[in-house]
């Protein structure tokens, strides 16, 4: 027969194991900060508004990946509508992102960011809808965005860019449009407000 102290002794080990079991799973629990590292990826969506030769507002989206505890890609598309003197234009961008957080490990995230980007430009002349034309334009981009962590991995934040696109200038009237035959560069500049899922 084994001794009273032995018996005793399995059950007494078990009860002192379950509560630092269930405290360890309330520490990996916790609410992560979005750009903490245990986020990765992070989907959104965005306002967008340009000014330039045209002004444009949309809607986009995006998808950002990260590289290290300072450094993030981002993906992008946007999509635009405006007009200037009755004529009608809307442009379609994707384009990519690099961050660098100079703010690690804090709510805050503040992070220079440079990119490069390729721009679908359609306009159509303010009386006749059907006359238009159309550009593929190349930008580069770089300017300031700033990030805060809410819990359950949600962020939000906004973009200050200043943009160059090398393209054809477009023009329309009432019933003309037309596209510059030679090559030029345009500047821009845009604001954007964002949200994002962090996982």
């Amino acid at each position: 027969m084994r001794p009273l102290h032995r018996l005793y002794a399995l059950p007494l080990s078990l009860s002192l194991l379950v509560p630092a079991t269930a405290s360890a799973q309330s520490v990996t629990e916790a609410p992560r900060v979005g750009w903490m590292p245990s986020s990765r990826v992070s989907v959104g969506s965005r306002l967008v508004l340009r000014v330039g030769p045209y002004t444009l507002g949309g809607v986009g989206g995006q998808v950002a990946v990260r590289l290290g505890e300072r450094v993030t890609v981002d993906l992008f598309t946007d999509h635009m509508v405006g007009t200037r003197d009755g004529a009608l234009r809307h442009d379609h961008e994707v384009g990519t992102m690099l961050r660098v957080n100079l703010t690690p490990g804090s709510r805050w995230a503040v992070a220079p960011m440079v990119g490069a980007c390729a721009n679908l430009a359609v306009l159509h002349a303010a009386q006749s809808p059907d006359v238009t034309v159309s550009d593929i334009q190349f930008g580069a981009r770089a300017g300031l965005g700033v990030d805060y962590a809410l819990p359950h991995g949600i962020s939000l934040g906004g973009e200050a860019l200043a943009l160059a696109y090398l393209g054809h200038a477009l023009t329309g009237w009432a019933y003309r449009a037309e596209s510059s035959p030679d090559l030029s560069v345009t500047g821009a500049g845009q604001v954007t407000l964002h949200a994002n899922l962090h996982f």
